[in-house]
């Protein structure tokens, strides 16, 4: 039956016995469009590198290595500006290890360690020293009071009479009092900051006494 379709189908159709002259057919040389002859493929231009940079980016980096040397600068400056505080620091911690283990003799190095340190700080600040070593007594550990963020204690008005009692008064002073003493001057001695207000507020004090 297929072959019978087949026949159905091409009648009419002459039958070429052999090879189609369509496969024989080869095109000349010079077939086809002249225009395409010499057609490539487009040549896609190379991806852009990181280097070398270029002048922006030349000038960025030069403005960050310029302002991180400019905190550098500062963080220095501030770490030698707070090199008086380390020592006393330090100081008070050989009084607090002094103290811990009975001898409350070095409590009389406290007085003198603060003063030292209030006048430091003055110099730094630009501010006149005389209005710090005319304080004594109550209007002493008012202007301490006053440059820190925490109150001064009752311990720290004893702060004088420390200075001048004997060893054998010393002795006698309860812990809690001079670990307190302690914890306050060494609380002072980091967060101590000298302002206008501060100061003003002192002369003022000493002008009305």
């Amino acid at each position: 039956m297929r072959s019978w379709l087949n026949d159905l189908l091409m009648f009419g159709v002459p039958r070429i016995e052999g090879e189609s002259p369509l496969r024989r057919f080869q095109p000349p040389t010079d077939f086809g469009n002249d225009w395409l002859t010499n057609l490539h493929e487009v040549s896609l231009p190379q991806a852009v590198g990181f280097w070398p940079l270029g002048p922006g980016w030349w000038l960025l980096i030069f403005i960050l290595l310029w302002l991180l040397l400019g905190v550098f600068r500062w963080r220095y400056r501030q770490w030698q500006r707070a090199a008086y505080r380390r020592q006393a620091l330090q100081e008070i911690e050989a009084c607090r290890r002094a103290c811990s283990a009975g001898d409350l003799s070095t409590l009389q190095r406290l007085p003198q360690l603060l003063k030292r340190v209030a006048l430091h700080s003055l110099q730094l600040a630009g501010q006149s020293r005389t209005q710090v070593t005319a304080l004594t007594g109550a209007a002493w550990w008012r202007w301490l009071s006053q440059t820190c963020s925490q109150p001064a204690p009752e311990s720290v008005q004893r702060l004088s009479e420390l200075a001048y009692a004997p060893v054998s008064q010393l002795q006698t002073l309860p812990a809690a009092d001079w670990q307190g003493l302690l914890d306050w001057c060494e609380l002072w001695v980091n967060e101590h900051r000298i302002n206008q207000s501060s100061t003003a507020a002192s002369q003022v004090r000493e002008t009305a006494l």
